[in-house]
């Protein structure tokens, strides 16, 4: 019963027996109140304690308890009638000859437990064969001599102070590491990871310090108590870096100042010369869209040329995530429960990891959480072609050779990070913010393109959980190159910023055709006097392009194709705080609104929203389903109504809106994302085979108006809409 195949579930035998008790009206004495019967509670949640005796044998020790502000006075006078009352043949009296009889029996998991016919009882430190009762203070309170001016009862019992815990009737203070704020608790809080208190009985949460807090050393430390990477000696004035444990880096003295980003990358190094030159980088591991500012191109390389193989940022999640499954065990983790989650252009990328026969080989992780994005997107994959022409580019604006691959990025890889930053950028605001770095077909790590990778079936079972978020799209991930352009000085044209907006429609295969169409069906008609109707047109058209409906496909294909779980999401545009750089998904799902930075910054509604948001990821997280913390739960949830699987079928397509209701959805942009997904491959289909057979008819009919590759608007907007 013990074995491995229960491991775990000592909890759910605690209760479901304790079900049974209460069905078997075990938890209740009767009294009567002027010949009316009342029944009086004698079970709560420590009432039934489930432990491992032998491989084989369960032992459970039960205990009922009453308090005696429950017992009417008129029903139980005294002590002895509420003795009486328990231990008598109302309750364990007759639980006793149930025992004995060999007719409790616990039905579990299509097996039949019962349970064993001896019966012992604790008296004291020892077992005997009759039930006794005691008396004592309530939790949290401990006896005193009643004649003590501490007392608060007539039992003589003082509440147990801050800074200390109850157990076994006695007041222990918080050992060190531990703290505890209220009075009368049953266990003190551990201090957070890497930090301690500097002595026992501490009563508040400020008491647990960092090692940099509690140093004598004199160091700064940062808002979060940790050293600063970067320190002054007050003596001679000389700046100097330090190590993670406040250790001095002797060899980065200077006299110039430093900053916490250069001795963070000094620390990678065991010793630098004197004359090494000191980068600074901004580095962001994760999610988050793939713009300026927030990843080096080259921390991203994504090149695809055989100098350069590209896909290092894939390789380093992989090896990011084979360290978690070699090392998870000792933190207590799980390495068969490994869930991988990103958001924005970060789960783009992550995305490529279910594609990959190594990563599904070696089963790297169990679930997966995209957050706004998928390999569905036309950005999460570019061509070997189009990363060669970025690198090529962006060596140019930089000043490298680009005659020769070799020196190219033997230049590139010299220059500041900041210096490539800010190049990227300058280009991002001509070609769109679409157009960044990503994973390319490498022959190696990824063998093909998604496309065609994701028609066959999954080697292994993969739960996902994806969604979208109203407030996402291409104006809130160009934020960073308008405010590049902004410090340029180059405010005056806001025309010459949507379009190069404007320029991301369609993808990198983009043409004349699908430009033309997109702008008539969102009515991105262009007006110097309307940017702001321009601007959402704009943006709901890229949207749909680029997340939201490559999201709604990844959900249909995944649930078609694999055999795990699906759910999916959509976070309205009203929820959110635009002024926060994450968005409303993350916002909600990560519990920013208990942050105390953001401490003011959300109503008591959008709190109580995010800890249901977050109920809802945590059990998706422990168990591949939203609805159950656990792979055995089967109760639905009650804050909110349960979240449908998705079902990639008419009347299906189901998601969870993240709203202060939750409410459930079907067909999420169905009529949209049919202009994608239908129409836009019908028009460069037909486009493409005007262009093959008009070849001939264009030189014969030299003086015809030119077409410029823009099609006549097709028909009514009736399409769809």
């Amino acid at each position: 019963m013990c074995s491995a195949e229960y491991a775990g579930l000592l909890l759910a035998f605690q209760v479901f027996i304790l079900d049974e008790l209460v069905a078997r009206g075990f938890c209740q004495i009767q009294a009567k109140t002027f010949g009316i019967p009342v029944p009086i509670p004698v079970c709560d949640g420590s009432t039934v304690q489930v432990e491992c005796l032998t491989g084989e044998r369960l032992g459970v020790n039960v205990t009922w308890k009453v308090q005696l502000k429950d017992v009417p006075l008129a029903s139980l006078p005294d002590l002895h009638d509420i003795e009486e009352a328990l231990v008598g043949k109302d309750l364990i009296g007759r639980f006793t000859d149930l025992i004995q009889s060999g007719g409790f029996q616990l039905h579990l998991d299509s097996k039949t437990f019962p349970a064993d016919t001896s019966i012992y009882f604790l008296q004291g430190d020892r077992f005997g064969t009759s039930p006794r009762t005691w008396f004592g203070c309530l939790e949290g309170f401990r006896q005193v001599l009643a004649t003590s001016d501490a007392t608060q009862d007539a039992l003589g019992c003082v509440k147990c102070p801050e800074g200390s815990y109850f157990q076994k009737e006695i007041c222990i203070p918080c050992p060190v590491g531990f703290y505890q704020e209220q009075a009368g608790s049953m266990a003190c809080i551990p201090c957070p990871m890497g930090r301690t208190t500097i002595s026992p009985g501490a009563f508040s949460h400020m008491h647990c310090v960092t090692e940099c807090q509690r140093s004598e050393a004199g160091l700064q430390c940062d808002q979060d108590g940790q050293y600063r990477a970067s320190q002054r000696d007050r003596d001679s004035g000389k700046a100097f870096c330090v190590d993670g444990e406040g250790r001095r880096l002797l060899w980065s003295e200077t006299e110039s100042p430093l900053s916490d980003s250069q001795c963070l990358m000094m620390r990678k190094f065991e010793k630098a010369p004197e004359s090494q030159v000191i980068l600074s980088a901004s580095v962001t591991v994760g999610g988050g869209p793939k713009v300026p500012g927030s990843e080096s191109p080259l921390l991203q390389c994504f090149i695809g040329s055989g100098e350069v193989s590209g896909n290092w940022g894939l390789l380093d999640q992989r090896e990011a995530l084979t360290w978690v499954q070699t090392h998870i065990g000792v933190f207590g983790g799980d390495p068969r429960r490994v869930t991988l989650a990103a958001d924005r252009g970060g789960a783009d990328v992550a995305s490529i990891h279910l594609l990959t026969t190594r990563a599904a080989d070696s089963r790297l992780f169990r679930r997966v959480m995209l957050m706004g994005g998928s390999a569905f997107s036309p950005a999460a994959v570019i061509s070997q072609e189009r990363a060669q022409q970025q690198a090529a580019a962006l060596a140019e604006e930089v000043s490298c050779p680009t005659s020769s691959t070799q020196e190219m990025v033997s230049c590139l890889r010299q220059k500041p990070a900041s210096v490539l930053n800010d190049a990227q950028t300058k280009l991002l605001a001509v070609s769109g913010p679409f157009h960044y770095w990503g994973p390319v077909v490498d022959g190696q790590y990824l063998r093909e393109a998604p496309a065609r990778a994701l028609q066959r079936a999954p080697r292994a079972k993969v739960d996902l959980l994806i969604g979208s978020s109203q407030d996402d799209g291409l104006i809130n991930r160009a934020k960073a190159v308008k405010q590049f352009e902004e410090s340029q000085g180059r405010t005056s044209s806001k025309t010459a910023f949507y379009q190069a907006l404007q320029n991301s429609l369609g993808g990198e295969d983009a043409d004349a055709g699908v430009q033309a169409a997109a702008t008539w069906y969102y009515s991105v008609q262009h007006s110097a006097d309307e940017y702001a109707s321009f601007s959402r047109a704009l943006e709901n058209a890229t949207r749909d392009y680029f997340i939201t409906c490559p999201v709604i496909d990844m959900a249909s294909h995944w649930a078609r194709r694999a055999r795990g779980n699906v759910f999916m999401y959509h976070a309205p545009e009203s929820y959110g705080h635009s002024s926060l750089d994450l968005l409303a998904d993350v916002q909600y799902a990560f519990g920013l609104p208990f942050y105390p930075a953001c401490n003011g910054q959300f109503t008591l509604e959008e709190k109580g929203l995010s800890l249901k948001i977050m109920q809802f990821f945590s059990n998706f997280i422990r168990s591949g389903n939203p609805n159950y913390p656990h792979e055995f739960s089967r109760k639905a949830p009650e804050f909110a109504a349960p979240w449908p699987d998705f079902i990639p079928r008419a009347g299906g397509e189901n998601y969870k809106e993240l709203s202060v209701l939750l409410p459930n959805g079907q067909g999420l942009k169905s009529a949209d994302c049919s202009f994608w997904s239908k129409y836009i491959p019908s028009l460069k289909a037909e486009a493409a085979d005007e262009a093959k057979h008009g070849l001939s008819a264009e030189s014969e009919e030299d003086d015809g108006p030119v077409n410029s590759g823009l099609v006549g608007e097709p028909g009514s907007k009736s399409y769809s809409k």
